[in-house]
């Protein structure tokens, strides 16, 4: 009689543990995603700026180019999914590379590259966890790096 009256009750555990653990499943795969978009953009960033600090202080006409060029492969290197550019990028893909050097020419200056990517957001509260800003559909990454001049 006793084993009758628990022979239902995995049927139940299970439907009461499953969407716990899918949840689960989930939130690390979104962790994850913007765990390597986080690192993706920062990578990006620090490669253009290496380039704008050699190439600015060397002089070179093209060197804004050049650094936003090594900040574009970075980031389609590591799987991001560029869609346009612009500035103060809101939806999902949308990217944008700045960059800076105080003295054209010359070493003892500053280069820098400011590379800004929307990532999707699965989750808001991961976001935040990752420097990102935004609204329901994709928060914003902003990483900007800086090396002297060569």
């Amino acid at each position: 009689m006793r084993l009758r009256c628990r022979r239902g009750d995995a049927s139940v555990e299970f439907l009461v543990l499953f969407p716990i653990i899918l949840g689960a499943v989930f939130l690390g795969v979104a962790f994850s995603m913007a765990a390597l978009a986080r690192a993706e953009v920062s990578v990006a960033a620090r490669a253009g700026a290496r380039v704008a600090a050699i190439e600015c202080g060397q002089g070179t006409a093209a060197w804004v180019s050049d650094a936003q060029t090594a900040a574009l492969d970075e980031l389609q290197q590591g799987g991001l999914h560029l869609v346009t550019e612009v500035p103060n990028p809101t939806q999902a893909g949308d990217w944008y590379v700045g960059t800076y050097c105080s003295s054209f020419g010359q070493t003892g200056g500053v280069a820098a590259v400011q590379v800004q990517y929307a990532a999707l957001n699965l989750f808001p509260q991961f976001g935040s966890l990752f420097g990102g800003t935004g609204g329901a559909g994709a928060w914003t990454l902003n990483e900007v790096a800086s090396f002297p001049t060569e």
